[in-house]
């Protein structure tokens, strides 16, 4: 958020404090209901703002602010999902296929979501995409002996962290 929504947020949050219960949620409607209205249909803030927390909804705005975001499908995520479930049982965790499918226990429709060749395709496209992004992380450090690499790599995964 920026300095002026933090203190108009604090400021409302102060209010609140005092004012009955349904006084913040008859706020709250009546905000998504600006949102509605001042959008006209050119942006989904509104429906952003049904579903998160006013600060979630705030501080995405203010992060992405104007820029386009894309979101994917219920299908695309769920079997991405998956696939992150499956590459870490069986590469991480060690786990078999015939394990990996007890654990999972999906039901008939979505069995064929986690065929083993399907999966083995993916892991391995993963194995390789994790591959070349460790090799440029690691071409970015001049190493002379495993310390520096270890130091390096930590200082780099905290500037990655801070930057988020």
């Amino acid at each position: 958020m920026t300095q002026q929504n933090n203190i108009i947020q604090q400021k409302l949050d102060e209010y609140f404090k005092r004012a009955e219960t349904s006084d913040e949620r008859v706020f709250y409607q009546l905000m998504l209901y600006v949102f509605s209205v001042e959008s006209k249909q050119q942006n989904d803030l509104h429906l952003i703002a049904k579903i998160l927390p006013i600060e979630y909804t705030m501080n995405l705005v203010n992060y992405f602010s104007g820029d386009t975001v894309k979101f994917p499908t219920k299908d695309q995520l769920y079997s991405a999902y998956l696939t992150a479930i499956c590459y870490y049982l069986k590469c991480i965790k060690g786990k078999s296929w015939s394990e990996i499918k007890d654990f999972l226990n999906l039901p008939e429709r979505d069995k064929d979501l986690i065929s083993s060749i399907s999966l083995g395709y993916k892991i391995n496209a993963l194995n390789d995409t994790m591959s070349r992004d460790l090799k440029d992380i690691l071409k970015k450090f001049k190493v002379d002996n495993i310390d520096d690499l270890i130091e390096s790599l930590k200082r780099s995964i905290g500037e990655s962290n801070e930057s988020r």
